[in-house]
């Protein structure tokens, strides 16, 4: 559902969540935590082999959730992380860019030739 008032936070005033492609943005985050859940369960087994692999995966994957529930969070006008710093509002604008759909005016520009 979206809401028809302006993001509050400054930290993503620049992104229309009216414009922004929301099923795909969770099917990102879920298949993300989906993978979470997957490699934390094989770091929870006795370890057999070297896992720094894996480990160095988790973060970055758990890096991704965290960025995925700052953006979703700040749509809403509220905040995920209490003190997230700047390297986290980039990432989380360039999340909203990758998600952003179409302008139907480009759209119709790119139509007619």
């Amino acid at each position: 559902m979206q809401r028809s008032h302006p993001i509050t936070l400054p930290e993503l005033a620049h992104v229309d969540p009216t414009a922004l492609d929301h099923r795909a943005l969770r099917a990102e985050a879920a298949a993300t935590e989906a993978a979470l859940r997957a490699l934390k369960a094989q770091l929870r087994r006795t370890w057999t082999a070297p896992m720094a692999a894996l480990q160095r995966r988790f973060v970055a994957l758990r890096r991704e959730a965290t960025i995925a529930c700052v953006l979703r969070a700040g749509l809403r006008g509220r905040r995920h992380l209490r003190a997230a710093d700047e390297a986290i509002w980039a990432a989380a604008a360039r999340l909203a860019d990758r998600h952003r759909r179409p302008s139907p005016t480009i759209e119709a520009a790119d139509a007619l030739g």
